[in-house]
């Protein structure tokens, strides 16, 4: 998950499809939109 490192800002977008982040939401609580975006303040 490089993108992380790589993007500074509060923001970040991953390289997740709709249906992945769909299973991340369902299956361990973990919030993002459908595009891949979410937050990785630190």
């Amino acid at each position: 998950m490089k993108f992380i490192t790589t993007q500074i800002d509060m923001f970040s977008y991953s390289v997740l499809s709709k249906e992945q982040m769909v299973r991340l939401l369902k299956e361990i609580s973990v919030y993002g939109t459908y595009t891949g975006r979410m937050c990785v303040a630190r």
